[in-house]
C-alpha cells in the first residue's frame, strides 16, 4: 500500500495552507449550526453545543440562529450518525472502539457517554492539531460542564494527545490527508486495537480532503487492518446540475474548496441509504419551526450522501439498519 501525501501551494498569514485554514472555518461555521439546531428544539440533549461558540449566552444565542432550512438540515445529518453511534454501542457486547474523523468540536460523544455510562466502548477524535488545542481549550474553560468526560484526563504536548481514561476518550492531532504516516502511528500509540469492532465516523470531512487518493489510503488502511470495522460517511454530491452549481458557486464566493466533490458526484457511485428518523420524531420535528421552503429542502438533501461500508459481524449488524429499497427522508 502507498502513502500518498498532499501538496499545498499556499500559506496564510497564520501559517496553516489554504486548505487548513478553510477546514477550521468550516468547523466554526458547524459549531454554530449545532447550537441553532440546539437552542431552537430540534436537538434535545446537548448541553455541551453552547460551549464551543463564542458569546453564545442568552440574547446572544439569536445571533447564532440558522434558518429553518439550515436547522432541518443540520438535525438530519446528527440523527444520521447519531443512530449509527446508538446502533453500534447496542451491538457490542463488551469492548469496542469509534474513530472520528475531523471530529472538530463534535460533542456527540459526549451526549452518548451520558446515554450509556456503563458502555466499554471507546472514542478516539482526530483532528488538525489546532483544532484539538482549541477543543481542550473549551474542556478547560468549561470545566464544570466536562468534568465528567475528561476528569484525570492527561496531555501529552509532544504528540498533542488528551487521553482521559476513565471516560474512555481520546482526542489527538492528525491530519487525515496523510493518513498512514501521520494519523495511523497517532491511533495505535493512543491504544486504539484493529481486533476490536470499529466504528468510524467521518461527517461532513472527507470531502475536504485533498489529493482524493488520501481518501482512498484511509479506506484501504481500515478495510485491511481492522478486523472488524463499519464506515459511515456524509458529504456534499452531485455538483454539476443547477442546484450544485449554484452550491458550488457559494462556497467558492466565501472561500471554501471541496476537492472531493468531483469524485465522487453521484448516488450511483455512492449508497444514499435514509431511515434514521422515525414517524414521531418527523411530526414532533415539524412542529419545531414552519418551514415554507419543502421543496427547497428536499432538494437540498438530494446534494448530501450518506454511504455506509462494512466488514465483520458487528459491522454488518450495525449497516443493516441503513439498508433499504427506497429512500428516507
Amino acid at each position: 500500500m502507498h502513502t500518498h501525501s498532499a501538496h499545498f501551494a499556499h500559506n496564510n498569514a497564520n501559517g496553516d495552507d489554504d486548505d487548513t485554514a478553510t477546514i477550521r472555518a468550516t468547523d466554526n461555521v458547524a459549531a454554530q449550526s449545532r447550537l441553532s439546531a440546539v437552542d431552537c428544539g430540534y436537538i434535545t440533549d446537548d448541553p455541551y453545543a453552547v460551549a464551543f461558540v463564542s458569546g453564545a449566552s442568552g440574547h446572544a444565542l439569536a445571533l447564532h440562529r440558522r434558518p429553518p432550512l439550515i436547522n432541518r438540515g443540520t438535525y438530519l445529518r446528527i440523527s444520521a450518525f447519531d443512530w449509527a453511534l446508538d446502533k453500534f454501542i447496542q451491538a457490542c457486547s463488551g469492548a469496542g472502539q469509534v474513530v472520528s474523523l475531523g471530529a472538530g468540536t463534535d460533542t456527540r460523544w459526549f451526549r452518548f457517554r451520558d446515554k450509556y455510562p456503563e458502555s466499554q466502548v471507546k472514542c478516539f477524535e482526530i483532528d488538525l492539531q489546532e483544532t484539538v488545542l482549541k477543543k481542550i481549550s473549551v474542556f478547560r474553560k468549561s470545566a464544570r460542564l466536562f468534568a465528567p468526560h475528561v476528569k484525570g484526563a492527561k496531555f501529552d504536548s509532544k504528540s498533542t494527545t488528551y487521553t482521559a481514561v476513565s471516560a474512555g476518550y481520546t482526542l489527538l492531532a492528525g491530519d487525515l490527508r496523510s493518513w498512514s504516516t501521520h494519523c495511523v502511528p497517532a491511533l495505535l500509540a493512543a491504544g486504539f486495537d484493529p481486533k476490536l469492532p470499529t466504528l468510524v465516523l467521518a461527517e461532513c470531512a472527507l470531502v475536504y480532503i485533498s489529493p482524493p487518493t488520501a481518501v482512498a489510503d484511509i479506506f484501504t488502511w481500515l478495510s485491511g487492518h481492522v478486523q472488524d470495522v463499519c464506515i459511515v460517511t456524509y458529504d456534499q454530491i452531485r455538483p454539476d446540475d443547477d442546484f450544485g452549481r449554484v452550491m458550488v458557486s457559494n462556497l467558492r464566493d466565501a472561500g471554501i474548496e471541496l476537492p472531493g466533490l468531483h469524485h465522487v458526484p453521484s448516488p450511483k457511485r455512492m449508497r444514499i441509504e435514509w431511515q434514521c428518523v422515525s414517524e414521531d420524531e418527523k411530526k414532533r420535528i415539524a412542529k419545531v419551526e414552519m418551514l415554507d421552503e419543502v421543496e427547497e429542502l428536499e432538494l437540498m438533501w438530494a446534494h448530501y450522501c450518506l454511504a455506509v461500508g462494512v466488514k465483520g459481524e458487528v459491522a454488518q449488524e450495525v449497516g443493516r439498519v441503513y439498508i433499504n429499497d427506497d429512500k428516507c427522508y
